[in-house]
């Protein structure tokens, strides 16, 4: 009887424990989040920039599991037109590969430290519905975001949290 008290008890600790680091975690994600870096890593280790050497950025995360990212090279040149859908060709297709938008929601795997954002909606449509891991790590003020391999290149993404 006192044997089962105490690893009731224990039990009761560890899952208390585990709650708590859970949502210590996923407190650590919530707000506003500037891009600070986006790198391409090749399976061969070179490194390219796919969004320019100063990217612009957000990413949210919000207390009810709502996120939101938004990705463009700043080197992107205007239109001619102030009319978004009188682009041509040679302007569009650039504005397109230098920018990435999406929304959903996200669930925080704390053991093995990854994020998954469910898509729902995407300036890629392939990424409509999926659900997209992420390795995550905390390193001060920042949170870098590590893509499993896409097409044999691996994206790391550091983010800065805005105050």
């Amino acid at each position: 009887m006192k044997t089962r008290l105490i690893f009731l008890v224990l039990l009761f600790l560890t899952s208390n424990c585990q709650d708590r680091l859970n949502k210590n975690i996923s407190g650590n994600f919530i707000g506003t989040w500037a891009l600070v870096k986006c790198i391409a890593i090749q399976q061969d280790g070179a490194i390219t920039f796919p969004y320019g050497e100063k990217p612009k950025g957000q990413i949210l995360y919000d207390t009810k599991g709502n996120m939101m990212v938004v990705i463009m090279n700043q080197g992107i040149k205007k239109f001619n037109s102030d009319n978004p859908f009188q682009g041509v060709p040679e302007e569009i297709i650039p504005a397109y590969n230098g920018f990435l938008a999406y929304f959903g929601t996200f669930k925080i795997l704390t053991d093995s430290s990854l994020i998954v954002h469910n898509i729902k909606a995407c300036s890629f449509p392939n990424w409509v519905g999926q659900n997209q891991k992420r390795r995550f790590e905390f390193e001060d003020n920042k949170l870098i975001l590590t893509t499993p391999e896409i097409s044999n290149v691996r994206f790391e993404l550091t983010w800065e949290k805005l105050k």
